[in-house]
């Protein structure tokens, strides 16, 4: 993993700070995939517009306005 030329103390260090690291970063990683995957598995489907009926609506609005008016 790495070569303890030196000091042993500061290799030992330098090791374990990068596989502190690694592992928090890791863990974070994993926590946000989780979390996205909640986020669309249950929530999603909730805060979603639909657009098909904004489209209908807007589509009846357009020959009441135009058909009926004139």
């Amino acid at each position: 993993m790495c070569k303890c030329i030196g000091s042993a103390l500061c290799c030992c260090v330098e090791c374990g700070l990068k596989i502190l690291l690694m592992l928090i970063f890791s863990i974070v990683g994993i926590l946000i995939i989780v979390a996205l995957a909640v986020y669309f598995l249950f929530f999603y489907e909730d805060t979603r517009i639909d657009l098909s009926n904004k489209f209908k609506d807007m589509a009846q609005e357009i020959y009441i306005n135009r058909f009926m008016n004139s």
